[in-house]
């Protein structure tokens, strides 16, 4: 059963956050809120009554949550021993991080993704879902020739650009490290990649104790097309790692997957009752995908919305915490608000941080 937290949590968030999503300062008095306060302010406001019981315990539920993830910071008032205090939210440990926005899809934070994690509690997420640089081993600016004459050019942008494996390992192997520790013991990391990092990634996992729960194929709809000479394959699916944080964990995040979905999923693509791990879905195209003025593709590995609907369903439960350490355009933060959850971003491309922006105050907006 739905444990009912998302909506509370978002409420809490607006009272602690204040009216406007794009205010630089939390707007919490001083001496901060006590619960009953904050009670009365979440639901007073449409009932036109005090808060009964049961709803001052359903905030208090979700303070305590918000506070674990910390995004909200709670102490007891000198005068009053028994009266617990919110005070403002993004206190010390994210608001020396980066700049941040909030709203209704949670939280998007501007900064490299070691220092938030540095900064985040140890079993605070209850899922993450990462994106990392593909590291298609080229260098930066370079190009081959392919079979057929093809010219295949390297990465430019600085964040995919590595000029050894052990670069790339330095990058990657401390923030697994940081991802494992903030996952809950319940919770699943999801890792995307193609053949040029993802084993990779699954051995340093692997050697960090975690252990896989599935692979998950992303059979890719409409793949770009290969000129017909070309002696290697038509490169069509992307691998999905599904992680636990130990053994040990296993079977309590198997408990806590959504079959049915999975069922579903299969029967759709591919007509098959039991659910198996090849994930039908298209590439971004048409009004999902993100352009420049020019018509270039702002970024060049934006994921399908569907992709992140169907790791969050899941793998989640409405009212969770979802996080994407290298959130892009926001795609993870768009589907976590359709589907009820929260979700924490982390981005340090500036060019990004403000399309996922734009992108997300659309649903801040929306009644």
């Amino acid at each position: 059963m739905s444990r009912g937290l998302g909506r509370v949590q978002l409420a809490v968030l607006g009272v602690v956050r204040g009216p406007s999503p794009s205010a630089a300062q939390w707007w919490l008095p001083d001496g901060g809120v006590t619960l009953r306060e904050l009670a009365g302010q979440v639901y007073g406001a449409t009932s036109g009554q005090a808060a009964t019981e049961a709803q001052y315990r359903s905030v208090a539920r979700a303070v305590r949550r918000l506070a674990r993830l910390g995004l909200i910071r709670v102490t007891r008032a000198e005068d009053h021993r028994q009266t617990t205090v919110v005070k403002c939210a993004l206190d010390a440990p994210l608001k020396r991080s980066g700049t941040h926005s909030s709203g209704r899809f949670g939280v998007l934070i501007e900064s490299d993704c070691r220092e938030v994690l540095a900064r985040l509690p140890d079993s605070s997420a209850d899922a993450i879902f990462l994106d990392p640089p593909y590291n298609l081993q080229l260098g930066r600016g370079r190009s081959r020739r392919a079979a057929g004459g093809r010219i295949v050019r390297g990465p430019v942008a600085d964040w995919d650009c590595f000029e050894s494996l052990g670069e790339y390992d330095a990058l990657m192997q401390p923030i697994l490290r940081q991802l494992l520790q903030v996952l809950r013991p319940t919770g699943s990391l999801w890792v995307c990649g193609t053949y040029h990092s993802v084993h990779r990634l699954g051995q340093q996992l692997q050697d960090m104790g975690a252990w896989f729960l599935s692979e998950v194929i992303w059979w890719i709809a409409n793949p770009a097309p290969r000129p017909f000479w070309s002696s290697r394959p038509l490169q069509t699916h992307q691998t999905l790692l599904w992680v636990v944080r130990d053994r040990k964990c296993l079977h309590a995040v198997e408990r806590r997957v959504d079959r049915s979905l999975l069922q579903e999923y299969s029967r759709r693509d591919l007509g098959r009752k039991q659910p198996v791990s090849i994930w039908k879905i298209g590439v971004c195209q048409g009004s999902e995908r993100l352009r420049r003025a020019d018509g270039s593709a702002l970024h060049p590995a934006q994921k399908p919305l569907e992709l992140l609907r169907r790791i969050i369903a899941v793998s989640t439960r409405p009212g969770e915490v979802v996080l994407d350490p290298m959130a892009g355009t926001g795609t993870t933060g768009v589907a976590a608000a359709e589907l009820g959850r929260q979700a924490l971003l982390v981005e340090a491309n500036r060019e990004y941080v403000a399309a996922a922006r734009t992108r997300l105050s659309e649903l801040t907006d929306r009644p």
